[in-house]
């Protein structure tokens, strides 16, 4: 295993976690991913984004922050790479009950975008 960039990026034999800037369009935040390999397993050859490999997409209190038409985009990158071999899940979590501590803040933070 193989933490990078000051600990936003982690990588494992079986699972990497990366930091993509979701405000880009997906062509240029995501696409590169599809020919890297994984550090950790240079040996190993294919990309860290495969749509043969099962993929769990993760959105947590992430698309909130980005407009409507980044976040379409984004799902529709993803249900076109997917779309013809793997199996894909997805999981969106995002607040609603902005009523606690952590809710102001999202709502500060909101206020600014």
């Amino acid at each position: 295993m193989s933490v990078e960039n000051g600990g936003t990026t982690l990588h494992s034999a079986k699972y990497h976690l990366l930091p993509v800037d979701l405000r880009t369009p997906p062509p240029e935040s995501i696409a590169p991913l599809l020919t890297s390999t994984s550090p950790s397993s240079p040996s190993k050859e294919g990309p860290l984004l495969s749509p043969s490999l099962p993929t769990l997409l993760l959105f947590e209190c992430v698309l909130v922050y980005v407009s409507p038409e980044a976040s379409e985009a984004l799902i529709q990158w993803f249900v076109d790479y997917f779309a013809s071999s793997s199996i894909v899940g997805a999981v969106v979590y995002e607040m609603f009950g902005l009523n606690d501590s952590f809710g102001a803040v999202m709502v500060e933070n909101l206020k600014v975008l």
